[in-house]
């Protein structure tokens, strides 16, 4: 498997990532936010939703390819559906019904 950061042909550990590259000073990056700290795997999960639901979006098999997940059911903790997604989805749902 590719790495996004490696060293000397060797993988970056994720802890590294997540203590010094992500919260970067220099770029105003804190450490934390209101939701939680900020680290390498909160940033693959928003990715991953966003992937679901983009205008176009991947679907849940393929995005657990992505992923390279083995389970469906990891993929769904990572890719979390919008307000918007869903209520496009049920307006979608109502209009096949008809009056």
């Amino acid at each position: 498997m590719d790495n996004l950061f490696s060293l000397r042909a060797r993988a970056v550990p994720p802890s590294y990532i997540n203590a010094t590259v992500i919260p970067c000073r220099k770029a105003g990056v804190p450490a934390t936010d209101v939701r939680r700290n900020i680290t390498s795997h909160r940033a693959r999960s928003t990715i991953a939703s966003q992937f679901y639901n983009a205008k176009e979006p991947m679907s849940p098999f393929e995005l657990q390819a992505w992923l390279g997940h083995r389970s469906a059911q990891s993929t769904q903790s990572y890719a979390k559906i919008s307000p918007n997604t869903q209520t496009r989805a049920y307006s979608d749902a109502v209009v096949q019904l008809g009056p």
